[in-house]
């Protein structure tokens, strides 16, 4: 009987061991189930980030060549201003020539 009582006691202490040790596994398996999903948080913002910067990115282009047209467009009108100018100092040298042979 008391052999039997000691056993018994023995696979209870053994029992509640490998209860503990499987109350640790749970708790180490939560802690990287937390750790996991905190990764892919980590991941998901980069992500977001990285769409933002791509996003910000298209932006400045956008509003480069949009510059680029206005810059374009002024350079085409000041050409256009010179060539107005040259033709009205042609225009303007004929007439004195003009005057100069009346007189």
């Amino acid at each position: 009987c008391e052999q039997r009582t000691r056993d018994c006691e023995q696979r209870t202490r053994d029992c509640e061991q490998r209860t503990r040790d499987c109350e640790q596994r749970t708790r180490d398996c939560e802690q990287r189930t937390r750790d996991c999903e905190q990764r892919a948080r980590d991941y998901e913002q980069r992500t977001r980030d990285c769409e933002q910067k791509t996003r910000d990115c298209e932006q400045q282009t956008r509003d480069c060549e949009q510059e680029t047209r206005g810059c374009e467009q002024r350079t085409r009108d000041c050409e256009q201003r010179t060539r107005d100018c040259e033709q009205r100092s042609r225009d303007c040298e004929q007439r004195s020539r003009d005057c100069e042979q009346r007189s």
